[in-house]
């Protein structure tokens, strides 16, 4: 090979390298992260990493498609024009390995694996987890994760393969059904009553202390409990844990909307003698894409059968 050739092919390998592209497909995933968080600290919460490895894989995309991405804000990061454009591909490229993975996922017929289960904090942890615990007993080489919020995860993402929620989907692709309801009082602690009394009305309640959940808001079935709060001159306690909104009852803050339920595991709450007219609605959530996988039907069933068993005493 003549010194002519060689140096022509070492100068096209040259181009070849420098040639823009994605590089790691994976970094697309925490360009989606950061584009939809705003800040490298929010998407790294959601990717389960650090703000530094966000940075870097994003400032590693950016080199390798010669593109700026980002802009530096001060509330963060914003999506130059290329970072716009490249959002909207990167969603499609996102939605069809979702659906791949929902389709391979809904054709898996064994019964060993993972199953993610969503639901709030009160109903997993007086109701659900008892058989969840139960099933995997029947089933032990599946596992199970649950995942606690009051916002419903999104199945077609597959942040969740099932969902035990009080919002109905609004996916169409979703397989929802209502598995019965939850009827709410106010609740306080005897020491609230003791030094404050009870109200013997809704008028009254303005006089007394009210604590409240984040996770009411925005919700249908909760619309009678906040036209109330709204009233209100002042909410003396505010929570989005469930677990910390019961313990500010229990210990004095003020009253608060519980399912009744929690009276039969708490029973130092005193049921306030006044009419919320509070029902909520329970929804068993499943995605279509994913309806076919063993375990994950197995569990439905399950679960379904349970609601069953426990209408009469805990949701009807």
């Amino acid at each position: 090979m003549t010194i002519e050739n060689a140096e022509w092919r070492r100068g096209k390998m040259q181009i070849r390298r420098n040639k823009p592209g994605l590089g790691d497909w994976d970094d697309l995933r925490f360009f989606l992260a950061v584009a939809r968080a705003g800040r490298y600290t929010h998407a790294a919460v959601h990717m389960k990493t650090d703000a530094t490895t966000i940075g870097r894989r994003v400032q590693g995309l950016e080199q390798r498609l010669g593109v700026k991405l980002f802009d530096r804000i001060a509330g963060g990061m914003r999506l130059t024009p290329a970072g716009q454009d490249l959002l909207v591909q990167a969603e499609q490229m996102e939605q069809v390995a979702l659906s791949i993975e929902r389709q391979l996922a809904g054709s898996d017929q064994e019964m060993s694996g993972r199953v993610r289960v969503a639901a709030p904090g009160g109903l997993s942890a007086f109701w659900l987890t008892r058989h969840l615990v139960a099933f995997q007993a029947q089933y032990p080489a599946i596992q199970i994760e649950t995942l606690i919020g009051t916002t419903p995860p999104n199945l077609a993402a597959r942040e969740a393969d099932i969902s035990v929620q009080v919002i109905r989907p609004q996916d169409p692709r979703a397989v929802a059904r209502k598995a019965g309801l939850l009827r709410c009082d106010l609740f306080a602690a005897e020491s609230y009553v003791t030094s404050c009394g009870l109200p013997a009305s809704l008028n009254e309640l303005p006089q007394h202390r009210v604590v409240d959940h984040v996770g009411y808001l925005g919700q249908r079935d909760f619309a009678p409990w906040q036209q109330i709060v709204a009233r209100l001159p002042q909410v003396s306690f505010v929570s989005n844990s469930s677990r910390t909104f019961l313990e500010a009852i229990r210990s004095g803050a003020g009253m608060g909307l519980l399912p009744r339920y929690y009276q039969r595991f708490y029973p130092d709450l005193v049921r306030v003698p006044v009419d919320v007219p509070c029902v909520v609605t329970i929804w068993l959530v499943s995605h279509r894409e994913t309806n076919g996988n063993a375990r994950i039907q197995a569990l439905l069933r399950y679960l379904w059968a349970r609601f069953e068993e426990d209408r009469q005493e805990w949701f009807s």
